[in-house]
């Protein structure tokens, strides 16, 4: 009986060999998903994403457990601030945000236009923001990146920007022409555009100038979290992308061009 406790005792350390503590309380971390293209979707009840895939990795290295739902992303943001969410992903860190979280990040994305092939001789961001029949859409609680977030705060009072609370809104606004502009991720749009009946409509801008990357990052709020467990999380992604597993991961849903320029790198 004692050889066999033993070898059992083997097997289980073998198994948990290599995974990092992070979780020394055994209730399981609430996390909340945000549909938004590629990043993370749900069919038939069943989720799938970068985002997804990234938190399954985490679980597979780590000694933690989750409860996981999906949330907008106003809800995502109010909730961790007051504690009762515990973790997101995808999020882009601000000086407000950085007082009721630490940020872990796991990729660099690029904020794109697309546009209705109406306005396809439109080149600078400026023809846009100074063209009054152009409206767009915005999810409400979404950051752009300086670029585009300047653009939406010179026209705020012109009546030409629509907010919704999803991001699948948006382009839902666009087939309909209600609005003829949307901001979206380039890992985000394309599979948007796939699902949209007129796709052929629209063209998708890319602004030479526009060099800033958008970070994509875990959200851990400090109502659950310290400094030295945001540093675990970071040891975590260095590890999945240290051993090639995180390029896998962007590959397997945006193909290898646009997976390698997720790769995150500074600023």
């Amino acid at each position: 009986m004692n050889i066999i406790i033993c070898i059992l005792l083997l097997m289980y350390e073998s198994l948990a060999f290599g995974k990092i503590n992070i979780c020394d309380s055994q209730k399981p971390i609430s996390l909340g998903f945000y549909t938004i293209g590629f990043l993370f979707y749900e069919e038939d009840k069943i989720y799938n994403g970068i985002d997804y895939d990234v938190i399954e990795e985490i679980k597979k290295r780590t000694n933690c457990s989750f409860h996981t739902d999906v949330l907008t992303r106003a809800r995502i943001w109010k909730e961790l601030e007051t504690g009762e969410l515990n973790m997101s992903v995808s999020g882009i860190p601000t000086p407000e945000r950085l007082k009721f979280a630490h940020f872990v990040r796991y990729l660099n994305a690029k904020q794109v236009l697309i546009l209705n092939n109406k306005y396809d001789k439109i080149l600078k961001l400026e023809e846009l923001q100074n063209n009054p029949e152009i409206k767009f859409a915005r999810v409400r609680a979404f950051k752009h990146g300086a670029y585009f977030d300047n653009m939406f705060e010179n026209i705020k009072n012109q009546e030409r920007i629509i907010e919704v609370p999803r991001v699948d809104d948006l382009f839902s606004l666009l087939e309909k022409n209600e609005v003829q502009a949307v901001v979206a991720l380039n890992v985000v749009y394309p599979y948007w555009l796939q699902k949209l009946k007129s796709s052929n409509k629209f063209i998708v801008k890319d602004f030479q100038e526009n060099t800033e990357l958008v970070p994509g990052d875990l959200i851990l709020s400090k109502k659950r979290f310290g400094k030295e467990d945001a540093e675990k999380f970071q040891s975590v992604i260095d590890s999945i992308l240290k051993d090639g597993t995180l390029l896998k991961i962007f590959t397997k849903h945006v193909g290898a061009k646009i997976g390698k320029s997720l790769l995150p790198v500074k600023n």
